[in-house]
């Protein structure tokens, strides 16, 4: 395997371990498309991730992997002189990943700002993937609310490896709701008026005819001074007869987090997904 093969099977090995189920299944149909021999390779690793904890050890995995390093560019992130450039920002830090991006610490040229900066994962890019991460910044492009995350510029940029598509948005520095109320005493009147913020901002969303169809803990941030930020529009949905912009959902095929959907979105057909859902 090549290292660029390997470095695909890699990144898709490790979105998809994320996932479990059904997630993972509709994850997997969008990563590898009809390369069946791509999706035979990551779901080898797949089991093999789940009978020993110590995958990664495996000589011929360690042996990819040391290919990948000595053959991919530096991305700069923090370990380099020459950091790497996605449009007008300069990528400083990562901040997270998911199955369908990476999202990094960038600052941004002009205006000078920190910004958070969410790309593709390179290798990854389903024609799918692609249409629901244009569709993401077309939905929150829509919203202006304080408790809803803004972006501030969607494009394509250069980076040396083809087309990466981003967008930049508002850098949130907080925590997860759940840790936040994990570490933060509050009485009942504060947790009601951080559950208030919280609807507020999904009610705009409404308005907005957007259903987010993805909220959970892991989704809302919550900044030092107690106000929520709503994150992650990925799985969202345009409502409205005259909104031609909603990528369909096939009958059958659940989209969101299981443990936190409503029972409609589980059981319902896309069709019968309306706001009260979230």
């Amino acid at each position: 395997m090549n290292a660029v093969r390997y470095k695909r099977v890699k990144e898709i090995f490790e979105a998809a371990a994320e996932r479990s189920g059904i997630e993972r299944e509709h994850f997997l149909d969008e990563a590898c498309g009809e390369d069946t021999d791509l999706r035979t390779e990551v779901q080898s690793l797949l089991s093999h991730d789940e009978s020993s904890d110590d995958f990664m050890a495996t000589p011929a995995l360690q042996a990819g992997l040391d290919i990948i390093m000595a053959t991919r560019p530096s991305n700069g992130a923090g370990h380099s002189s020459r950091r790497q450039r996605i449009g007008r920002y300069t990528v400083l830090d990562e901040l997270g990943k998911g199955g369908m991006g990476v999202v990094y610490l960038a600052r941004q040229d002009n205006p000078k700002r920190e910004v958070a900066l969410k790309v593709i994962r390179p290798g990854i890019a389903s024609p799918e993937m692609l249409r629901r991460f244009e569709y993401e910044a077309q939905l929150l492009g829509r919203l202006h609310h304080p408790g809803i995350a803004q972006i501030f510029e969607a494009g394509t940029a250069d980076t040396g490896e083809g087309a990466q598509p981003f967008y930049a948005m508002e850098l949130i520095q907080g925590q997860p709701l759940g840790q936040f109320l994990r570490e933060h005493t509050l009485d009942v009147r504060q947790k009601l008026e951080l559950m208030i913020r919280i609807c507020d901002a999904v009610h705009h969303a409404h308005q907005k005819g957007i259903i987010h169809r993805d909220l959970k803990p892991g989704n809302i941030l919550v900044e030092a001074e107690g106000f929520p930020k709503v994150l992650d529009f990925g799985v969202a949905r345009a409502i409205g007869a005259d909104d031609r912009r909603t990528i369909s959902t096939s009958a059958g095929q659940l989209i969101g987090t299981i443990s936190y959907m409503s029972p409609e979105q589980v059981t319902g057909g896309p069709q019968d997904l309306d706001t009260p859902s979230d």
